[in-house]
């Protein structure tokens, strides 16, 4: 596997998320059933599109929230899956196509609060305790594009392989440490780092 060690840059993780959400937007514009299954939470194409929706406005509101000095807890497990369930009963359902068009903008607001203010405090870790900032949280927001474009790449029947060496930095300083995670490396090439990205998430390459 590439040299993952050390945190992601914050430009680095900006401009990955930006190429996640292109993907993302062209996966679901080049036709993809709405009701085809996604390997991710047994959601479908739109169960994931609203979804993307909801935690890129989520991502919006914690950031804003950071400005004015308030710090969030972050959620894991069974905790993070009610979360976005309770997202999911909360938005309308507008259409596959609307709901990654709002996410695409607000994703990109996202994006412009984290290059202004990468080093406000942003979201504590409760299993270690860690504080990460706007631009630490940027990278976990990359993950999460790209993860999202690779389920829907799967429903869509096409394949998915970003640059993964930023992506695997972002994993080992932030999501994998929070919730004892760590990569298994089995190669060194892009689509291995990738794999093992794919693995750490509990999706299956």
């Amino acid at each position: 596997m590439s040299d993952v060690s050390g945190p992601l840059p914050v430009g680095e993780a900006i401009a990955s998320a930006h190429t996640a959400i292109t993907r993302i937007v062209a996966v679901v514009n080049g036709g993809v059933d709405d009701d085809a299954p996604t390997p991710c939470m047994q959601w479908t194409v739109r169960d994931l599109a609203r979804h993307l929706e909801a935690i890129s406005g989520a991502y919006v509101l914690w950031s804003s929230a950071a400005l004015g000095g308030r710090l969030g807890d972050l959620r894991t497990g069974s905790d993070l899956a009610a979360y976005n369930d309770e997202m999911l009963q909360r938005l309308p359902d507008h259409g596959t196509s609307r709901h990654v068009t709002t996410f695409s903008q607000l994703a990109s607001d996202h994006l412009r609060i984290v290059e202004a203010f990468p080093d406000s405090p942003m979201l504590r870790v409760p299993s270690t305790g860690v504080v990460w900032t706007v631009g630490d949280h940027a990278g976990v927001a990359a993950l999460e594009w790209h993860l999202h474009a690779w389920d829907l790449s799967r429903a869509a029947g096409t394949v998915h392989v970003p640059d993964a060496t930023p992506l695997a930095m972002a994993w080992s300083a932030t999501i994998g440490p929070a919730v004892d995670a760590p990569l298994d490396a089995r190669g060194t090439s892009n689509g291995a780092t990738w794999d093992a990205v794919l693995r750490a998430s509990g999706r299956s390459p």
